[in-house]
């Protein structure tokens, strides 16, 4: 599925991942100054195994104080699951098990990579 494409069409913004330097504080200062924001942040292991999660989505939410929706898409089952909005309020290695264990039952389009 073309996400980047989608997303530039809705009015993404584009982040430059190999240089995101105060990326965190960027759009804790974007969701300040606007009335309506939504953030949406695409999946990783779309090239190789990721062996662990970044954790930057949750400082965002955490210092914005903005829920996450948690989206999967499960290829196997070809379906979308959208979880309830969870305000991060805890340590971020909690909460960051938490928002995991909502994937854990889906399969990426590339198996070997999920």
């Amino acid at each position: 599925f073309p996400i980047k494409g989608l997303m530039l069409k809705l009015g993404g913004i584009p982040i430059d991942r190999s240089a995101a330097n105060g990326v965190v504080g960027k759009m804790v200062s974007e969701f300040e100054s606007q009335n309506e924001l939504i953030l949406v942040i695409t999946p990783e292991g779309t090239r190789k195994k990721v062996q662990q999660w970044k954790k930057g989505f949750l400082h965002m939410a955490k210092q914005a104080n903005v829920p996450i929706i948690p989206v999967a898409m499960d290829f196997a089952r070809k379906a979308i699951d959208i979880g309830p909005a969870v305000m991060v309020a805890g340590e971020i290695e909690k909460e960051l098990e938490r928002v995991k264990s909502f994937f854990a039952h889906a399969q990426g389009k590339r198996a070997e990579y999920s």
